[in-house]
């Protein structure tokens, strides 16, 4: 399924080399392959999903009991090394990915702080700058032991206003780190470093969806749903943050406003002192404040490379992937005797299963099975193109079976005054005319006077099945008083002993016809010239015509064919007979594979 030919190759020695759409395969021997072995190959390839995919579905991994801290993998493989390779493997891909998602942290964040050293730097050198140049342009030489006694005396005042003046600077950072595009998914470097919890932990959180969304970038695509989902999430608690910080920065604000107002008021105190002073401490402040900041950067880079350099897998392995004594599946000994229970059941099964579902029978045995009516005897298929089957001298096997049909006819027509011999069946297409006409033409052989007469005046075939035509027909003389019998009997057909008499044109009212006392007295006077009379009636699970007429019978001849008449239809004519609807009847089974004492076989063709 899904497969398409990608290539072929042929080669006398190894290596042999393919070329694909998809590459150059390079097909090589191993220790165990024999010298002149032909191997002729067909070898399929699986994408990487598919590989993956097959194999999953034999992991198994569970925590060894609830209060445990340890994971346990297992596979179901028959190759005992190439199961603990995939283990081994798989430990090894999941503590790897480990520790490239720390050090991709890591870098990431040693990237930013380079940058932001590089501009505090700078900022520090300006102010450093400014200091310099401002005692050379007031010819200031020891300012700072002048400026060191208001600094003991307000150092407290001044600590609290570097600390807030670097908290602001912090969350300076934060917002123009944020508010940059190229950081939207970027990790945010300051999770410590501020003095409001509720900050630290929404920066903490933000970082790790950060993080979450890199991992599965490595196995998903970009616009796959799970990454728009978690990219969704990063959006709100990127907004979060950024509230939670803007709250920070006003409340930072608010802090330094105040501590500005008390800065204003010590310098009220200190206006005496001269303005070269006041400017100096000015610049010395903001001199200050950027040292701070860039030791704390400093300090937030060492602390990274070393997270860098120490990066330690997730997970320990306890036990390198082993493999169990006994096998997991069935045994060999199960497998045999699992094998033999179900060689066993499963003809028994199909049995029976193909008895219930089946709704046609097929052989002799299956039709006593379902009826007690007696069983004349069985006609083997025709495997001729011909109608008539029984010719004079031939000892074909199916001219031997309408034979013996004859002589179990004469243990059921044992009285002089029994001849009429009705024919019938459930549906068309059954072969009633067949074994109507074969009869007859096997009784003439006998050198018995016999008539066939066609009943079925609905669907007459009887004529087109011979292939005779005759001018008036059984309906004619049941419908009118001019027509004799002698006018509608077809003398000498198939033999001299047998003549015919046809149905007919079809008539508008058959029911009437068929029940009428000139039919009953038909068959009285053909009783006085015929040895044997045979209706070849319509068939009894259609229409009702052939019980109007039953009554004139001395037996019926019930045809049903193999493989072909319905379950239904037995049940049916058992009906009949508890019902005394048809007189002495006895099934005749068609296009039977049939074998009689003479030796013959049959095959199996369709019967006509």
């Amino acid at each position: 399924k899904g497969r398409k030919f990608i290539g072929e190759v042929e080669s006398n020695k190894f290596p042999a080399i393919l070329s694909t759409p998809y590459g150059i395969f390079s097909f090589d021997s191993t220790c165990f392959f024999k010298s002149g072995k032909k191997l002729n190959q067909t070898i399929y390839l699986s994408g990487y999903d598919d590989a993956a995919e097959n194999i999953s579905k034999n992991i198994d991994m569970y925590i060894a009991t609830k209060k445990a801290n340890l994971i346990r993998l297992g596979i179901l493989e028959n190759n005992i090394q190439r199961g603990k390779d995939l283990l081994n493997t798989i430990i090894t891909t999941y503590n790897d990915n480990g520790i490239q998602t720390k050090n991709l942290e890591a870098s990431q964040t040693a990237h930013f702080l380079n940058i932001r050293i590089d501009s505090i730097i700078t900022e520090l050198s300006e102010i450093e700058k400014k200091i310099e140049l401002y005692k050379r342009s007031n010819n200031l030489t020891n300012i700072e032991a002048e400026a060191k006694i208001i600094l003991e005396q307000n150092g407290i005042f001044k600590e609290k206003l570097v600390e807030t003046e670097t908290q602001r600077q912090i969350v300076s950072l934060i917002e123009k780190f944020m508010s940059d595009p190229q950081n939207k998914y970027s990790l945010m470097p300051f999770n410590s470093g501020l003095s409001d919890k509720s900050s630290i932990e929404a920066i903490q959180s933000y970082n790790e969806l950060i993080l979450k969304r890199l991992k599965l970038l490595q196995t998903a695509k970009p616009n796959s749903p799970t990454i728009k989902l978690i990219e969704q999430q990063i959006d709100a608690n990127r907004e979060n943050v950024q509230n939670t910080i803007s709250n920070m920065k006003s409340g930072i604000e608010i802090a330094l406003k105040d501590l500005h107002a008390q800065e204003k008021t010590f310098i009220s105190r200190i206006k005496n002192m001269p303005t070269q002073e006041r400017e100096f401490i000015n610049i010395k402040r903001q001199q200050l404040i950027k040292e701070e900041l860039y030791l704390f950067l400093l300090q937030k880079k060492e602390e990274n490379a070393i997270t860098l350099a120490v990066a330690t897998p997730k997970g320990q392995i306890v036990d390198k992937a082993y493999n169990i004594n006994k096998p997991v599946g069935a045994t060999r000994l199960m497998l045999l005797s699992f094998s033999i229970l179900i060689g066993l059941l499963l003809p028994i099964v199909y049995l029976y299963l193909r008895n219930i579902f089946k709704t046609k029978f097929g052989t002799r045995s299956e039709l006593e099975a379902l009826t007690d009516i007696p069983i004349l005897g069985e006609i083997c298929t025709n495997d001729t193109n011909e109608n008539i089957v029984v010719k004079d001298g031939s000892t074909s096997p199916i001219s031997e079976l309408f034979r013996l049909l004859r002589s179990n006819i004469q243990f059921i027509l044992n009285g002089k005054d029994e001849k009429v011999i009705l024919v019938t069946s459930s549906t068309s297409g059954e072969g009633k005319s067949f074994i109507s006409s074969n009869f007859a033409k096997t009784l003439a052989l006998s050198r018995k006077k016999v008539i066939l007469i066609g009943m079925d005046i609905r669907n007459p075939r009887l004529g087109d099945y011979l292939k005779l035509q005759n001018k008036y027909g059984l309906t004619n003389y049941l419908a009118t008083n001019t027509i004799t019998i002698p006018e509608i009997i077809v003398p000498k057909v198939l033999h001299d002993n047998m003549d015919i008499i046809l149905a007919g044109p079809i008539p508008p009212n058959p029911a009437e016809l068929l029940s009428s006392e000139k039919l009953k007295g038909l068959i009285d006077e053909l009783k006085q010239t015929y040895d044997y009379i045979i209706l070849d009636t319509a068939p009894v699970g259609l229409i009702s015509d052939t019980f109007n007429f039953a009554y004139i019978s001395d037996m019926t001849i019930y045809v049903c064919r193999a493989n072909y008449t319905t379950k239904d239809n037995i049940r049916y004519a058992n009906t009949l007979v508890q019902n005394n609807r048809l007189k002495k009847m006895s099934f005749v089974i068609n296009a039977t594979n049939a074998k009689q004492g003479y030796g013959y076989g049959y095959g199996n063709k369709n019967a006509q």
